[in-house]
């Protein structure tokens, strides 16, 4: 990556930072605890959305539509993007989800950011971080390599066999360069001159011409041969590469030296040696300097007239540090950044390191990119590249850390979720192993639980006393070990682990790898809680932390559990669903139908199954059919299904072409009564998780696309206009 690549970053970041307001954040904590690693920060001051404070109207009138019409349209999300009709609050965002491949500053404080899939090309306004324009880019594959020309009047991108010029303004292309087939060689780099230029590094296997120059229409107007190396069976590569900001020099990485060459006689004038691969290179802002970093070891800066090394900074480990992923520069020449996982930033004068970045949690093994805000002395933002979820920032003038920041996004499915009693706060899991707290109201993340050690998906629910449960399984010393299952009880503020309690490990599962956490159940007035765990359904007591019984199963469970009246669940496995009275630790009755997932109505008087072929079934306690669904034209019915708190709806997530959405039906007679439409317009995002808060007025939906969304449960029912 070069310094300019290295710098570009930074607007991206600030879509998070200015969004999500980190100017008065209060620090993140991390408290570590044994398996787990957990991180809060103070809680954002609730804000009511317009649906709160709207009066109650029950009445179908005009007034009420039009009312419900403007509440809709002027609700916008965290990243200032509207919400759709019928949401009060988005959770996380799934707008960096992709990662990037690249990114580049744009005219005007903005930024171009590659995707690292679909060949998408965005801007971006680094000021406000509104989505400005999307497009695609003609390459092949993975645009690895970026640049950014002199004030942003031109970005250049690159996978490994093309290179082209995009108009910033337009994202339009301005020049293509294909340089290689899939055989003959690979673009390793870019940079531009300040005069518009593009240099480009390859790597190819006789090196004569491994860094190529083109003018801004994409015409080639010189090259420059690097050395092969000893070994034949080795490339000649040039990369990565670095312009002076005065035109004059280009630096080449090649192999473990870093070699500098005259732009105009494209004659090598100087070469300094690592004892292992130059992986970063980058100018001082005078050209007087280049400050070189190797794969393992350190960063010296070079004085290109004495050819010596007047300054190191640092040492690293690969092992222990992370691949060194370019170099940075302060456009003042004060500060040199050295992006590593844990990423450090050192007086150029001096030497000293002034700040480091510590690892992002659940994201140890991520490289780090850090850049600066546009200004010299402007806050200093670092994320992990390909999972931009932390920010840190630091502020240059006071030499004060402020972050990190957590943006509050998942990495997996939001599989399982719960809401607080009011609907005020909202709790997720991810199939990515962390649980998170919101502020249901205002969409800001409160506090994150990461289970590193197994990094498997954990159900949760909220217990009697408010206290959040969750189940998973314990990470075991030997993996010829049986699995070993617990229940967690978190604190509701922090989602510290306040207790643990371990389950017996059921007979049909000691011959598995894993414990298969399925699902878990229960009730706001009782402390007895119902965990599905694969092959065994088990009830662990919350106020006495203690396993109470152990029921095993002939089929494997596979998605949620109905809480009934009495002693009795229905649960639904791979041989159909059966209803289980726990008391007797017996089955009592067993229907032949393949279910997608299972809920039941609030008091456990009736229960619905989305089930295949028929989409949706309605059964009494006693598994007796009360109502079946007609075929659905256009849309299919997946994963999500919950009963509304009142018990006449049944809502259930559906998928439709490029969009989906949530179908809402009578609960009495199964039919089709409206639907939430294109709650989400991209083909990953689709409802994967449905659940009411206690006072029936809210409903969370956890999405594939890593996020969820808080409905307005009056506009659900009636459907949003």
């Amino acid at each position: 990556m070069t310094a300019e690549r290295c710098f570009a970053a930074f607007l991206v970041l600030e879509l998070g930072m200015g969004l999500l307001g980190c100017s008065g954040d209060a620090p993140t904590v991390a408290t570590p605890r044994a398996s787990a690693s957990v991180a809060t920060s103070a809680d954002a001051t609730p804000v009511p959305s317009a649906a709160a404070n709207a009066p109650e109207d029950d009445d179908e009138s005009p007034r009420w539509r039009r009312r419900a019409i403007a509440e809709t349209e002027r609700r916008h999300e965290a990243w200032s993007d509207p919400l759709p009709r019928g949401a009060v609050a988005r959770l996380g965002t799934s707008r960096l989800q992709h990662g990037f491949a690249s990114v580049a500053t744009g005219p005007d404080d903005t930024v171009i950011s590659a995707s690292l899939y679909e060949g998408l090309i965005q801007k971006w306004d680094g000021r406000t971080g509104a989505l400005l324009a999307s497009g695609k880019v003609p390459l092949k594959s993975t645009p690895a390599s970026a640049a950014s020309a002199s004030g942003g009047s031109a970005v250049a991108l690159a996978d490994y066999y093309q290179a082209i010029i995009v108009d910033p303004k337009t994202l339009a292309t301005r020049a293509k360069m294909p340089l290689f087939g899939e055989t003959d060689g690979r673009i390793a780099d870019l940079a531009f001159f300040a005069d518009g230029k593009l240099a480009v590094g390859t790597c190819t296997k006789s090196g004569g011409e491994a860094i190529r120059i083109f003018d801004a229409n994409g015409k080639s107007v010189s090259a420059i041969g690097v050395p092969r190396p000893k070994e034949s069976y080795m490339e000649a590569c040039a990369g990565p590469i670095a312009v002076s900001p005065d035109g004059k020099l280009i630096a080449a990485a090649t192999g473990d030296t870093a070699r500098v060459f005259d732009a105009s006689s494209r004659q090598e004038v100087a070469s300094f040696s690592v004892s292992v691969a130059v992986e970063g290179l980058a100018f001082s802002p005078d050209s007087k300097l280049l400050y070189v970093g190797s794969y393992s070891d350190a960063v010296n800066a070079y004085d290109l007239k004495t050819k010596v090394a007047v300054r190191s900074f640092g040492f690293y480990d690969s092992q222990v540090d992370g691949n060194l992923d370019g170099l940075g520069v302060s456009p003042d020449g004060k500060y040199v950044v050295v992006p590593l996982r844990e990423t450090r930033i050192y007086e150029a004068a001096t030497g000293l390191e002034v700040w480091r970045l510590p690892r992002a949690e659940g994201g140890a093994n991520q490289e780090v990119t850090m850049a600066f805000l546009g200004k010299p002395g402007a806050p200093i933002l670092a994320f992990p590249l390909r999972s931009p979820d932390i920010i840190g920032r630091f502020d240059l003038t006071t030499r004060k850390e402020m972050g990190p920041r957590d943006l509050g996004r998942h990495d997996g499915s939001v599989s399982f979720g719960a809401l607080s009693a009011d609907g005020a706060i909202a709790y997720t899991s991810a199939d990515d192993g962390t649980i998170r707290r919101w502020d249901a109201r205002t969409g800001a993340p409160v506090a994150t639980f990461a289970d590193q050690d197994t990094g498997t998906r954990r159900p949760i629910a909220l217990v009697k006393g408010g206290a959040v449960a969750s189940i998973g399984e314990v990470d075991r010393k030997e993996r010829h070990q049986p699995p070993r299952c617990d229940v967690l009880l978190h604190d509701p503020m922090t989602l510290a682990v306040t207790a643990t309690i371990e389950v017996p490990t059921p007979k049909k599962l000691e011959t598995t790898d894993r414990c298969y956490p399925v699902a878990i159940s229960a009730r706001p007035d009782e402390t007895e809680v119902v965990a599905v765990f694969g092959l065994a359904v088990v009830t662990v007591d919350t106020t006495t932390k203690k396993h109470i019984s152990t029921m095993e199963l002939d089929a494997l469970a596979e998605r949620g559990v109905a809480r009934l009246t009495g002693s009795k669940i229905a649960l639904a496995t791979r041989d159909g669903v059966v209803v289980i009275d726990l008391g007797k630790k017996a089955i009592d009755k067993k229907i032949e139908i393949t279910a997608r997932n299972i809920a039941a109505a609030p008091k456990g008087t009736s229960f619905a199954i989305l089930g295949d072929p028929e989409p949706l079934v309605v059964y009494d306690a006693t598994a007796k059919e009360l109502a079946k669904s007609a075929p659905l034209d256009k849309i299919r019915l997946d994963t999500a299904i919950a009963f509304s708190q009142d018990g006449s709806r049944i809502f259930a997530g559906y998928l439709e072409d490029e969009s989906s959405g949530v179908a809402v039906f009578d609960a009495k007679t199964a039919k089709l009564v409206t639907k939430l439409e294109k709650l989400h317009t991209d083909s990953r995002g689709y409802p994967r998780v449905l659940v009411p808060s206690l006072e029936g007025k809210r409903v969370l939906e956890g999405s594939s696309d890593t996020t969820a969304l808080v409905l307005d449960a009056t506009a659900l029912m009636r459907g949003a206009p």
